[in-house]
């Protein structure tokens, strides 16, 4: 039978002592649970278990707190710094400033340049919008947009981008005055236009689009025929609707001879 231990408090002891305490206190509660829900217990040693196990479970918490207030303990008392922590910052404030040196004993960090290249095939739409408005704005005279900090840049073509090779022709120069002002021969010679097919030429076509080309017009002449031969039936369906509506025709139709049935 476990012992009992009713209204009993651990003393205050080291950590390991209360361990100690904590884990066999468990151990005997959980003996005197098992002895008291055993099958052959009687009434009365049932009784004195589940007491056993009340006051085990009680010192046991007790054990828990001891030891909760000697882990919050310091290890070793707090020392008195006075003030040493005023003296110290008081000769810190009147140490003259340290040269500003690399890390880790390399060499000083380059300045900063005030220009950076930026190639505009490389950035974003973002960028680029931001800095055509800025453009617009520096050519007619309207506020600037605000100057983030960093180097200025400057936004050019690749030495080798295509780019470069566009020439402006004559009519790049001429204000475009609207398609809704301009006639279609006006606008033909404006755009420079000189073909009068019913498309564009086909050498300026891809093999796949001359293929889809030739593809729509064979479905062309295919849906053509098709729409001749809807229409002739159409108005041969048309006669004889009105030959069933004429009654002398009906007449007729019935008078005629039949042929025999074999």
């Amino acid at each position: 039978m476990a012992s009992t231990g009713s209204r009993a408090r651990p003393a205050r002891c080291a950590p390991d002592d209360a361990a100690v305490t904590v884990i066999a206190t468990h151990a005997g509660a959980v003996d005197a649970c098992r002895l008291a829900f055993a099958p052959d217990a009687s009434a009365v040693q049932a009784v004195r278990q589940r007491a056993s196990a009340t006051a085990l479970a009680r010192v046991m918490a007790g054990a828990q707190r001891s030891l909760k207030q000697l882990r919050l303990q310091p290890a070793v008392p707090a020392r008195d710094w006075g003030d040493a922590a005023e003296v110290l910052a008081g000769m810190m404030q009147q140490a003259p400033a340290r040269p500003a040196e690399a890390a880790h004993g390399g060499k000083a960090a380059a300045e900063e340049p005030a220009e950076i290249i930026c190639w505009i095939d490389e950035i974003d739409d973002a960028e680029m919008n931001e800095e055509i408005e800025r453009l617009r704005r520096e050519a007619t005279g309207e506020p600037p947009l605000p100057v983030k900090p960093g180097p200025r840049r400057i936004y050019k073509y690749k030495p080798d981008d295509y780019a470069r090779t566009w020439v402006p022709g004559e009519r790049a120069a001429r204000k475009y005055p609207g398609w809704e002002n301009m006639t279609k021969p006006e606008r033909r010679e404006f755009f420079g236009y000189t073909h009068t097919g019913p498309v564009a030429p086909l050498e300026m076509l891809t093999p796949a689009s001359r293929a889809a080309l030739r593809l729509g017009r064979s479905e062309g002449r295919m849906a053509g025929s098709g729409a001749v031969m809807a229409v002739k039936a159409a108005a041969v369906g048309r006669r004889f609707a009105k030959a069933r509506q004429d009654p002398m025709q009906q007449s007729a139709a019935r008078n005629m001879p039949r042929a025999p049935r074999w």
